[in-house]
């Protein structure tokens, strides 16, 4: 099948197919805005990301170069070089917006012309739109917000981060409660998303404020760890700070180790993972799942080739 010329109706039943081949198809037309589809960097994060569950190099290659050039994702040149190798390309990966030889047709507007939501209006004057544009301009502006809320809790600025993250959380479970908007199932899988990263924002500026219990409720909610799997890391340092009952600590050393190879993982954060299984087991959290000094001396190591100092230090006193 020719899937560059395939129609995007052809795509979206190929991808819930699980056709590799559309989905990686379907994620570069997402990020340029080309061949008729609107541009939705969520969207191709979601579809690349399904990729590379499966294993596809393309999928890696494009996540690649969305961490390299900060496109939807923090920047990020560690995990866009470990994405490059698992692809089997070289370092740095192409801009895939550099493919863009003409802007497309009104970059600045929605993709279907006609009335359009206003933003500085109620939210009430009347039904939106029964189309895909209310829930897109919903979905764009919680993007936005969360952006804000995660530079806001960077520079320390908690209340404002956590009113935006509230906001957002409040507004996408109130559209997805409305009868007035069609909303389209890889837009449900965009809204999941944005909660999921507000969830995380909030979690993290818990962490920052050392309030561990509203931490621990965050983290909780669904699959706030499975796409941000250093917040495990973060939970065993709370727990340890706040001297945590054993079995406590054992979930977090299991956690641990079950995110420890995941993918998501920043070099840096791989390390901290690591380093911390080796401190747990070490403090005789192991001791339950037969974990020795051995092991805590091979889970050092791993953090010491991700470049945690603190690592290489216990190393030399095992």
């Amino acid at each position: 099948m020719d899937y560059s010329n395939a129609t995007n109706e052809q795509l979206e039943q190929l991808v819930n197919n699980k056709d590799g081949y559309a989905i990686c198809e379907l994620a570069e037309r997402c990020i340029l805005g080309s061949k008729g589809h609107e541009k939705n960097l969520t969207r191709a994060y979601q579809l690349y990301h399904k990729g590379e569950k499966m294993g596809l190099n393309e999928a890696y290659k494009g996540l690649a170069s969305m961490y390299e050039y900060g496109i939807y994702l923090a920047r990020n040149q560690k995990l866009a070089a470990e994405y490059c190798n698992m692809a089997g390309i070289a370092y740095p990966p192409p801009n895939p917006l550099s493919l863009q030889m003409t802007p497309p047709p009104n970059p600045g507007a929605m993709p279907n012309p006609g009335p359009m939501p206003n933003p500085g209006a109620s939210p009430n004057p009347g039904p939106m739109p029964a189309s895909g544009d209310a829930a897109a301009f919903i979905i764009a502006d919680a993007e936005k917000c969360n952006i804000s809320a995660e530079e806001a809790r960077k520079q320390g600025d908690y209340y404002r981060a956590k009113e935006l993250c509230n906001n957002t959380i409040n507004k996408l479970d109130a559209t997805l409660r409305r009868t007035d908007i069609i909303i389209r199932e890889n837009e449900k899988d965009e809204i999941d998303n944005l909660k999921i990263n507000a969830y995380w924002t909030l979690a993290f500026t818990a962490y920052n404020e050392q309030q561990f219990a509203d931490m621990d409720r965050y983290l909780a909610q669904d699959d706030v760890i499975a796409l941000h799997p250093w917040g495990a890391y973060l939970k065993a340092i709370a727990h340890r700070i706040t001297q945590a009952p054993q079995n406590v600590l054992q979930q977090d050393l299991q956690l641990l180790v079950a995110v420890s190879n995941n993918s998501r993982l920043a070099k840096e954060e791989k390390g901290d993972v690591c380093q911390m299984i080796g401190d747990l087991i070490l403090d005789g959290i192991g001791n339950a799942f037969n974990y020795n000094r051995n092991n805590a001396y091979e889970y050092y190591k791993m953090a010491a080739e991700c470049g945690n100092a603190y690592a290489c230090e216990q190393l030399s006193k095992i």
